[in-house]
């Protein structure tokens, strides 16, 4: 054992040994490839789903305006605004 690690050498040398065996160089470079991927098709699906909250909310807002807009003019009993009553 070397002054410098604090793990013995044949700890090391029988992990790299079961590493090498047990994994291919390439592994690790596509699970890194596969986690980024999947990770950029969760923000790109998280900011769609946004979005359409957002315009869901935009349109309630718009709604709930147009209808404070009218309730004036249904509730009158005016006689131009009750064509846009029926």
């Amino acid at each position: 054992m070397s002054e410098n690690s604090k793990v013995n050498t044949q700890v090391l040398d029988s992990i790299q040994a079961v590493s090498q065996a047990t994994m291919p160089p390439s592994v690790p470079r596509a699970s890194a490839t596969a986690k980024a991927t999947q990770a950029m098709a969760q923000s790109a699906a998280m900011a769609i789903q946004d979005a359409t909250d957002n315009l869901r909310n935009s349109m309630t807002i718009a709604t709930t305006a147009i209808g404070v807009a009218m309730s004036p003019s249904v509730s009158s009993r005016r006689r131009r605004f009750a064509a846009l009553a029926h």
